[in-house]
Parts: C-alpha cells; sequence; structure tokens
C-alpha cells in the first residue's frame, strides 16, 4: 500500500520547488498532503487525494513553498513567486513517507493575506461527494497545554484515527493520551467523564535536514483496546518539555466513506475568529479564510 506514496515522494523530491534561500517565511501545517498522480488506496476500495487551493491577494508576488512543478534538473528550474490575484493549485506533498502532512510555507509578511483552500475526497466516489474540508494550522496554533477532541464516536459503523503533530528542537518526544467515555451523565453538569484508557504515545522526529517541512508524527486508533462502545473524549497532553502539539481525529463511515473532522476548539479561538480584520493580531486564522481550522499508507485506516 505504501509503493504509490513513496514513488510520488521521490519524484517530487527530484522535480520540486523548496523554500528560496534569503526567503523569511511562516508555517502553515497541511495536515494530510497527498500527490493527484498518486492517490492513495484505503478501506473498502477507497482511493484518497487532497486538493489544495492557494489565492494570493497581498497586491504583490509572494513565495509560497514548497510544491511539485515537474522540474527534474540536477541544477533545478528555479523558482517564481506566486502573481497576485492568482487562484493557484499546488501540487503540495509530504517530503516525508511516514509522515501524511507537511509544512506549506508562506513568505512574511503576507501570510494574513494569503487564502488557502484543502480539501480530502474519496475518487472511487466523487460522483457522490466533493470531499471534506481539513484544517490548515498555523504554527502559532501549536500549543505545549493539554488538546481535547470532544465526541469521538466509538462504533462499529466507523473507523476513526487519531493523528498528532509536533514541534520543538527534540528527539523521541511523547505524549500522553488519555481516553474518556461521555456516557449520559455528560448531561448532568459537574459530572466528570469515566477515564477508559491512558496510555503515553512517541512521536517520530523528522530528519535534521526536514525539520522546516516535516513535524514530529504519531498516529493511532484511539479505541482499538477499548470494549465499551458510545461516545468517546480524547485528550492528548505534551508529556516532553518545550514540544508543541495540535491533533485531530477522522472518524470515516464504513458504508459511504463520508469523513468527519474532529478538531480541537478553545473558547478563546472561537473569540478571535469572530473578530474584524482589523482587531485581529497579524496571524492567520484557520482553513477556509485566510492562511492561518492514515496511516500514511491509508489515509483513514
Amino acid at each position: 500500500m505504501r509503493f504509490p506514496m513513496i514513488v510520488s515522494v521521490a519524484l517530487f523530491l527530484s522535480g520540486s520547488a523548496l523554500a528560496q534561500e534569503g526567503v523569511q517565511y511562516s508555517r502553515v501545517l497541511l495536515p494530510i498532503s497527498i500527490l493527484e498522480a498518486f492517490p492513495v488506496p484505503g478501506a473498502f476500495g477507497s482511493q484518497w487525494t487532497t486538493d489544495l487551493w492557494v489565492r494570493n491577494d497581498a497586491g504583490v508576488p509572494v513565495y509560497m513553498a514548497p510544491y511539485y512543478d515537474g522540474c527534474h534538473l540536477p541544477e533545478g528550474c528555479g523558482q517564481y513567486p506566486v502573481t497576485a490575484g492568482v487562484a493557484w493549485r499546488p501540487q503540495s506533498v509530504t517530503l516525508d513517507v511516514s509522515v501524511p502532512g507537511v509544512f506549506f510555507q508562506i513568505q512574511r509578511p503576507f501570510e494574513n493575506q494569503v487564502d488557502i483552500e484543502l480539501r480530502v475526497r474519496d475518487l472511487s466516489r466523487q460522483s457522490e461527494s466533493w470531499g471534506t474540508e481539513l484544517p490548515t494550522v498555523p504554527e502559532e496554533s501549536f500549543t505545549s497545554e493539554k488538546v481535547t477532541l470532544f465526541d469521538v464516536p466509538d462504533s462499529e459503523g466507523f473507523r476513526v484515527m487519531l493523528r498528532i503533530y509536533g514541534i520543538g528542537d527534540l528527539d523521541n518526544s511523547t505524549v500522553r493520551v488519555r481516553t474518556f467515555s461521555l456516557d449520559e451523565s455528560a448531561l448532568i453538569p459537574g459530572s466528570v467523564p469515566v477515564l477508559v484508557s491512558d496510555q503515553i504515545v512517541t512521536l517520530r522526529s523528522p530528519a535534521a535536514s526536514l525539520t522546516r517541512y516535516v513535524p514530529h508524527y504519531a498516529e493511532m486508533i484511539p479505541f482499538q483496546s477499548v470494549s465499551s462502545p458510545g461516545r468517546k473524549l480524547i485528550e492528548i497532553t505534551p508529556a516532553t518539555p518545550g514540544l508543541r502539539i495540535w491533533a485531530f481525529a477522522t472518524v470515516t463511515n464504513n458504508e459511504t466513506q463520508q469523513i468527519t473532522i474532529v478538531t480541537p476548539q478553545r473558547s478563546a479561538d472561537i473569540a478571535a475568529n469572530k473578530m474584524s480584520d482589523a482587531e485581529k493580531s497579524p496571524r492567520p486564522v484557520l482553513s477556509g479564510s485566510r492562511s492561518p481550522s492514515v496511516r500514511h499508507d491509508s489515509v483513514d485506516q
């Protein structure tokens, strides 16, 4: 199952436009990024790909990276900034076959003037759905605090994959992953969720030459050892000092292959998203607006 992705990465590395030397960039995590020419096979005959769209509204050309440009000359073909006003569909893909995502780079100080849209879709059923929007996550959204994912189903009708991303100058960093049952008592104010699993998970560190583009990463099926079905809460906490994380879960219907995305939401983030552009601090926001809200051989599992 990994062969198509390995081929795509080999092509990407030999024909890609990376960050321009001497240009400063802001980083935005694309949590899943698949080269269109090599869709990733998943369960029940699904064939997954991602669509990335970018628009430069800065009024001036802006450098962005990495993306596949089809150049295979040893000396490269040169990199060009994205023209102002252009709606562009870069072919971006992870640079590490064991990590499904990549840090997309946007030239500073124009990161707040670039629109990003990222979508995952199943090519085997594209007549039934145009896919599901994925969050695009600015580096500033990574946190050293606890990340909480609410109302994740533990059910035979769905398959769930938890993906954890990290940044920091660390090796073999770890997180604590706890799962709680959200039964009917959760309807009562003051009730305490029941702990059903507690484990330490090690994040894979990227190669030193790729830390600019590749996050620390771990993925897991959170309920594989849990025998009590129902709604669950997942709590992810950095266990290594200096580690900052972001995490989300994909919930895929086994019959329709429709994906539901569960992301962390803080009340402070919600309030910030309601502010006007003039009131916002100069940092990106989530997917579907200005650039900063799989197992690797399968987008789902």
